[in-house]
């Protein structure tokens, strides 16, 4: 591979995870709405798959906004951006999951 293909290859991975941070983020107030709080109720890998379930279809949703734009990125990547802007809002809401549980866990453990 000659050097110019890597700094391509690099930079296009770079925008590529900027598209889908980017994407997670637009997305968090209609996956909150789409979830709602029944991930509070579930435990990691549950919430985990739910959240998966649940936000596919809304970040499916927001890329094809992104999409009209023209020019934004190859077409052939969009389940690339899918999968990982899903990873990063099934990170996100796991997070908040968590925030709210560690007085529940302290309880327990005493």
């Amino acid at each position: 591979m000659r050097l110019i293909d890597l700094f391509n290859t690099l930079k296009s991975r770079d925008q590529m995870a900027q598209l889908a941070a980017d994407l997670a983020r637009r997305s968090q107030a209609d996956v909150s709405a789409t979830i709602g709080s029944r991930v509070q109720r579930m435990g990691i890998a549950e919430a985990r798959g739910y959240v998966r379930a649940r936000a596919r279809g809304v970040l499916e949703s927001h890329l094809d906004v992104l999409l009209r734009q023209p020019n934004l990125f190859k077409p052939g990547l969009r389940a690339t951006l899918i999968e990982d802007a899903l990873e990063r809002t099934i990170i996100w809401v796991v997070g908040q999951k968590l925030k709210t549980e560690p007085v529940r866990q302290q309880r327990l453990a005493a």
